[in-house]
């Protein structure tokens, strides 16, 4: 039976303690051990939305053996578009899986969202020409406008004169924004 919710973002919570401390539980386990939970069949207890641009694994950050968290990771954890992978797997997840538990994760410095930042600021595209980050990074823009209203830097979003620093802090409330945002469009579309 699937863990009550709680519990789930207890364990997390504890797994995420162990790994800012240095001491992880998870990595000691010997390789028996771990390859017996691969070959168990998969039963993870939280399915965990990440940026790619997050350097460290989903399942180190959280302390956690493979299967034991259902690890996702996008450019800008974002969910635009209802017909996308994300929304695919994370429904796979909860329906065949048996997962109560999802948890949409920002991470500080994001470079895809101080790109974002960045174009939206600087009414440009970034370098890839016609890409499908360029889209992105447009359909991001509600993002931009909502961080920069809370953030009180709305002057960002017109006229000139943008620093970098206040790019750089629009791009960390953007963080911020774009987890709330991916929830709620995660709700709407699924």
């Amino acid at each position: 039976e699937p863990m009550h919710p709680a519990e789930v973002l207890s364990l997390l919570q504890e797994g995420n303690e162990r790994f800012v401390k240095g001491t992880s539980l998870a990595v000691r386990r010997n390789d028996v051990v771990r390859r017996e939970f691969v070959d168990l069949n998969q039963a993870p207890h939280a399915a965990i939305v990440g940026c790619s641009d997050c350097q460290a694994p989903l399942e180190t950050i959280f302390d956690s053996l493979p299967g034991d968290i259902f690890a996702f990771k996008n450019a800008g954890n974002t969910c635009i578009h209802a017909n996308g992978s994300m929304v695919a797997s994370l429904e796979f997840c909860t329906a065949q899986l048996g997962c109560r538990f999802i948890l949409v994760l920002g991470h500080k410095r994001c470079g895809v969202l101080l790109d974002a930042c960045k174009t939206h600021a600087e009414h440009k595209h970034s370098g890839c020409g016609d890409c499908a980050l360029n889209g992105l990074l447009h359909d991001m823009s509600s993002v931009i406008d909502q961080a920069a209203e809370l953030a009180s830097n709305v002057s960002l979003l017109s006229g000139d004169g943008k620093s970098l620093d206040d790019i750089v802090k629009l791009a960390e409330k953007a963080v911020e924004v774009n987890v709330f945002q991916t929830l709620e469009l995660l709700l709407r579309f699924s």
